[in-house]
């Protein structure tokens, strides 16, 4: 059984073994962090606990790229976090537990770094590239004797920071199940943006070409699901069991100027345990999908959410920030077939 619904709050201000089974996706974005032209770049990768997987480094790589300038700047981030994900109910056994468990648990690691981007360069590219995709990709033909490969353009002159996906991607499918997972990109410029789902990429322009009967707009296959509908949620059903990988882009606009995107490239595992019985329960409605607030000012956010399945139980977590000042206050009403809950605080006056 999946875990049920679980509010972030999120406030804005390489060597490797050649038989290791190697990540499986991953996302880079950055943050511009003041003059001169000094930005955070921020990698995260994922990982299936299952057998040969490789150790999260220390420090892994990532450059930037000018071609125009022919020039390459090298960056080794730190690890500054490493998690097992828990997509699950409390109390499930995965392969993080127990490697013969039939739902298969992830680990997450965050790198970050700061850099100095040269004043000049108009195709400056943020990039990370590793050496060979997970073992055992259903859709993609020789994924595991390609490399993996996620960019970022960065505009100097627009002094940009990446949208912000604050959710992990989807991990876990069952078989014949359809889940609606919102898209709820935060901006700290006030871009507009929009999703593209496109096909994994090895090198810059270099496509890994889809198994016969796979494609971008059918990664799981004949019978099954995967657009983004009108409110920008990823839809997505799997007819079959295996290991899937999808690719998204996060497009962000200024003004009508298209400035740029990220790239999330991550695999979803699909599974025939407790086929049929899986629902995600949804938010009735989308208006607080991101706030706003000013100093001094009193707040409340409302969570509702229902379930397709009426006879579930559903459960909300709520997880407020920890930040320096402010004091958080919720309330949570599970049941069967939906749940309510609250968030709210004063803006602190500074």
């Amino acid at each position: 059984m999946l875990r049920l619904p679980f509010i972030i709050i999120t406030f804005l201000f390489f060597t490797h073994s050649s038989n290791a089974n190697h990540f499986t996706g991953g996302e880079l974005r950055y943050e511009y962090i003041g003059a001169p032209n000094i930005y955070s770049i921020k990698l995260t990768l994922y990982k299936t606990c299952e057998s040969g997987a490789i150790d999260f480094p220390s420090f892994i790589n990532v450059f930037a790229e000018s071609k125009q300038l022919n020039q390459r700047l090298n960056k080794n981030l730190a690890r500054v976090l490493n998690d097992t994900l828990q997509p699950y109910c409390a109390g499930t056994l995965t392969t993080c537990d127990n490697l013969s468990s039939d739902y298969p648990g992830y680990l997450v690691a965050s790198y970050t770094d700061t850099i100095k981007m040269p004043p000049t360069g108009t195709d400056w590219m943020f990039i990370f590239s590793n050496s060979n995709r997970n073992f055992g990709i259903t859709n993609l033909s020789g994924a595991s004797g390609q490399s993996f490969y996620i960019d970022a353009p960065i505009k100097i002159a627009h002094n940009n920071t990446s949208a912000l996906i604050p959710d992990y991607p989807p991990h876990v499918l069952f078989v014949n199940d359809s889940i609606s997972v919102p898209l709820t990109a935060i901006d700290a410029d006030g871009d507009s943006i929009t999703y593209n789902l496109f096909a994994p990429l090895s090198a810059a322009t270099s496509s890994i070409p889809y198994s016969p009967g796979y494609n971008v707009q059918l990664p799981f296959g004949a019978g099954g699901l995967c657009y983004i509908d009108a409110d920008n949620n990823l839809v997505l059903k799997s007819p079959v069991t295996g290991k899937f990988t999808l690719a998204l882009k996060i497009n962000e606009y200024r003004n009508g100027l298209y400035i740029g995107y990220t790239m999330r490239d991550f695999i979803i595992i699909c599974k025939a345990v407790n086929a049929g019985d899986l629902t995600i329960p949804q938010p009735t409605s989308r208006k607080n999908m991101v706030t706003y607030t000013c100093p001094g000012r009193k707040n409340t956010l409302n969570f509702n959410f229902t379930d397709p399945e009426v006879t579930d139980f559903v459960t909300i977590d709520i997880q407020p920030p920890a930040l320096a000042g402010w004091s958080f206050n919720s309330t949570i009403t599970n049941g069967v077939g939906s749940a309510t809950g609250t968030l709210s605080w004063t803006t602190p006056p500074s």
